[in-house]
């Protein structure tokens, strides 16, 4: 847990989420949400092409077009956490496809480019918020998420005053 006494209450909470998360975000929260790496410099049209598509689709997405090796490209990216590796070269180029390479080191390959921004861009959104309703059992006592939270902040706050007037 990160403490700091300057620090207001934004900017502990983002801290806590990236304490939390280790840097790893959920897709929909990652600064950098695909990245496209070209195999060699004449892949480089089709990767802008690819990284394109996917920023039409709302993803955020960056092309890699240093002159490390594929290797060192694909580290790189492991280590920066980004959600997808999109590896292209010759044969993904001709087909329309890409190698799909994920943060955990799982590569699928010959995944045609319009069944990954689908699914992409279906990850890319946060779930919908449902809040956690209370049911009532058949005895009309309520139950559930907010029920328990509920009697549990009610019977803790019981606890306290019973504390203070115990002390009182």
């Amino acid at each position: 847990m990160i403490h700091r006494g300057i620090l207001g209450s934004l900017e502990r909470f983002i801290a806590i989420l990236i304490e939390h998360h280790a840097g790893a975000f959920p897709m929909w929260l990652a600064p950098v949400q695909a990245k496209v790496i070209p195999i060699a410099s004449r892949h480089e049209g089709y990767a802008g092409k690819v990284a394109e598509r996917l920023r039409e689709a709302g993803l955020r997405v960056e092309v890699d077009e240093g002159r490390e090796t594929l290797g060192k490209k694909v580290r790189a990216t492991q280590l920066e956490k980004v959600p997808y590796a999109l590896v292209v070269g010759d044969k993904e180029a001709g087909q329309g496809m890409v190698a799909v390479r994920d943060r955990g080191g799982v590569e699928v390959r010959g995944v045609p480019l319009e069944r990954f921004v689908a699914r992409a861009s279906r990850r890319s959104r946060p779930g919908p918020w449902r809040p956690a309703t209370s049911k009532t059992s058949a005895d009309g006592a309520a139950v559930g998420p907010v029920a328990d939270g509920v009697h549990r902040f009610v019977a803790g706050a019981q606890g306290m005053r019973g504390a203070r007037s115990a002390r009182s």
